[in-house]
């Protein structure tokens, strides 16, 4: 029987050899592998990702006042927006993946979060939003109200 070999990455036995159906069975074994939110930790030092060169937190804590309304598409299970402390009453989110709604419907709704299934993404070419378009540039952030 001749196979390919591959390079084990990750995990047990990293830098050695595995044949096609090891690795057919690492991928089968990843594929089903359950997660909720946006927690990716079992992806820790399998992956790196870049620094972006502004701070994502820093932006919505200069401009986001506790009286505003927050919305938050695609939140994942909400633990980014969690962290933010925004008033809950004055939250609202999003969240498309049936296995994340089930999750925020449970965690982020009996705080008084409203939760929002959202069709998924994919089914849309365009999206609007009417009230209030939000513009980012690299030297500050402006908001540009629309004239309804």
């Amino acid at each position: 029987m001749t196979f390919k070999e591959h390079t084990r990455f990750y995990g047990e036995g990293v830098g050695q050899k595995m044949n096609d159906q090891e690795l057919k069975q690492n991928w089968l074994s990843e594929e089903n592998a359950s997660f909720t939110g946006w927690d990716f930790s079992r992806l820790d030092g399998r992956m790196s990702v870049e620094e972006l060169p502004w701070d994502y937190r820093k932006w919505i804590n200069k401009y986001l006042k506790p009286g505003d309304k927050l919305l938050d598409l695609g939140t994942g299970g909400g633990e980014f927006l969690m962290t933010l402390h925004h008033p809950c009453l004055n939250t609202t989110v999003t969240e498309a993946w049936p296995p994340n709604i089930a999750l925020c419907q449970s965690r982020l709704s009996p705080l008084g979060i409203t939760v929002l299934p959202a069709p998924a993404v994919h089914s849309y070419d365009a999206c609007l939003l009417k009230t209030i378009l939000l513009i980012l540039f690299s030297a500050g952030m402006r908001s540009i109200t629309s004239a309804n």
